[in-house]
């Protein structure tokens, strides 16, 4: 993806009821697998997972050349071929996902 104008995506997902799949779970590394493990409450944990395979989503749909480096208790920042920064949300009803140059 061309970096010579400002990018911004927004992704949003009606809240899941249960867990990713184990293929979906499996595409997550291993630092977010143990810390969404770790989450004591089952709907932090089901946002946690959730908010990780949609900004992955987003990473590959956009063809984004970026590793997301987890910066708990702040949403990721991108890094790569350029910076991209990230914000995640999440109500009763929802899971939203933004990244942004």
């Amino acid at each position: 993806m061309s970096l010579d104008k400002p990018f911004s995506c927004l992704f949003l997902l009606a809240r899941p009821k249960g867990m990713p799949g184990k293929k979906l779970l499996e595409t997550l590394s291993a630092d977010v697998i143990e810390r969404g493990n770790g989450f004591l409450s089952k709907p932090r944990t089901l946002e946690y997972f959730w908010s990780r395979l949609i900004l992955n989503y987003i990473i590959e749909k956009k063809g984004l050349l970026v590793s997301p480096q987890e910066r708990a208790p702040l949403s990721p920042l991108l890094e790569g071929q350029g910076k991209f920064y990230t914000s995640i949300s999440h109500t009763k009803t929802y899971i939203a996902v933004a990244v942004s140059s």
